[in-house]
């Protein structure tokens, strides 16, 4: 019976000294994780993002600055920068932050051609075409048929 007590014993031990390099094992690598862990965290305080994007516009003063980069999490879906570059009004400045918006007037549009009245006139027959002339055999033929002669 003893026997068998003395094999149970040194079999414990023995699975005791696994569990025991396992743990060791296991706590290393949550080591090294944490290690690797601090040493982003330092490198991000280090060297911070450009910038990280807000749900609030970026201001300087009152004006409103142009996102510098457009990721998917940005507070603005992507191309409405564009768009806005497209119908945006032609300056040849920009406009100085202290003026007053400038309201130009628009020219007055002429009013749309009235409406004809009557009948609409269908012709049967096909349009006259010109018949094309044939093409110049000499340069004088060419001078010939210009219309408005280039000032020498």
């Amino acid at each position: 019976m003893e026997e068998k007590f003395d094999k149970l014993i040194s079999l414990i031990e023995e699975q005791n000294k696994a569990w025991a390099h396992t743990v060791n094992a296991l706590t290393s690598i949550h080591n090294i994780m944490v290690e690797n862990y601090r040493k982003q965290e330092l490198l991000l305080e280090k060297h911070p993002p450009v910038r990280e994007p807000t749900n609030e516009p970026v201001t300087v003063g009152n004006r409103e600055q142009p996102q510098p980069f457009n990721s998917f999490s940005d507070s603005q879906p992507y191309g409405t920068d564009i768009e806005e570059e497209k119908n945006a009004e032609a300056q040849s400045f920009p406009v100085a932050p202290n003026t007053q918006p400038v309201q130009r007037q628009q020219a007055p549009t002429p009013p749309p051609n009235p409406p004809m009245e009557g009948e609409r006139v269908v012709s049967l027959e096909q349009p006259k075409q010109e018949e094309p002339l044939p093409a110049p055999q000499s340069k004088a033929e060419m001078l010939e048929r210009q219309v408005t002669l280039p000032n020498s």
